[in-house]
């Protein structure tokens, strides 16, 4: 995948981001894609090219307001170099040679993601406003009543079986009978879900103690991309 493929897919990528953070607006803080490292890049890339831009403008319309456009364009730049130093002491130890080139393409790819995120704004302006409600009044109502009614009947009729389980989970291995997790619902709301647990006690906390979960991610990004050596 050449350079310039890699700059398009990241910009196409994040065009229709834009829909998600409408609709469902803590999404936009809290979401497994994109690490919380590269939305700070994107946005401080973003306030140094308006800065640097308004700064320019200022200064050829004589206008005072550039010194001060100067200073936060400079300080969201070092801001902005200050995030790179973990992702390029990762570079260091595995190649020295890209380190070099791995400053700079860190800021093409926070304007390219930031760009197609800016470009989906504008040009689905209006479209998706808000969050959407799949059902409302009446029939909210009534779905609600079925939910309650159905799951209490559900839970009587299955309360034998379940308490079986619940032995026979116990019996198996010990630790916690449910399987505890926090999970997103409707309009990006966190909620809690139990269920009977089918792995070992903790079986989470294990997990990178059994898979290279840096590797995986490795494997699974493009070469080419900036983020390749990100484990992230």
């Amino acid at each position: 995948m050449s350079c310039q493929s890699a700059l398009k897919r990241m910009a196409e990528g994040h065009y229709p981001r834009h829909v998600q953070c409408r609709r469902h607006p803590g999404r936009a803080v809290k979401d497994s894609h994109t690490p919380q490292s590269l939305k700070l890049q994107m946005g401080l890339a973003g306030v140094t090219a308006a800065a640097f831009l308004a700064a320019a403008v200022a200064s050829l319309a004589g206008w005072r307001l550039s010194v001060p456009a100067w200073g936060v364009g400079l300080l969201a730049a070092l801001g902005f170099g200050l995030t790179e130093i973990p992702f390029l002491i990762k570079v260091w130890r595995r190649d020295r040679g890209v380190t070099l080139p791995a400053v700079g393409l860190l800021w093409v790819r926070a304007f390219a993601l930031g760009g197609g995120f800016a470009l989906g704004l504008v040009r689905f302006r209006g479209r998706f406003a808000g969050s959407r409600t799949p059902i409302a009044g009446w029939q909210r109502a009534v779905k609600r009543l079925m939910d309650v009614v159905l799951g209490a009947v559900t839970l009587a009729v299955m309360a034998l079986p379940m308490a079986g389980i619940a032995l026979l989970v116990k019996l198996d291995s010990p630790g916690a009978i449910f399987f505890r997790q926090t999970r997103v619902g409707q309009d990006g709301r966190p909620f809690r879900i139990f269920k009977f647990r089918t792995m070992v006690d903790h079986a989470e906390e294990l997990l990178p103690q059994l898979v290279d979960l840096e590797a995986l991610s490795q494997a699974q990004k493009p070469q080419s991309s900036p983020q390749t050596y990100e484990g992230s």
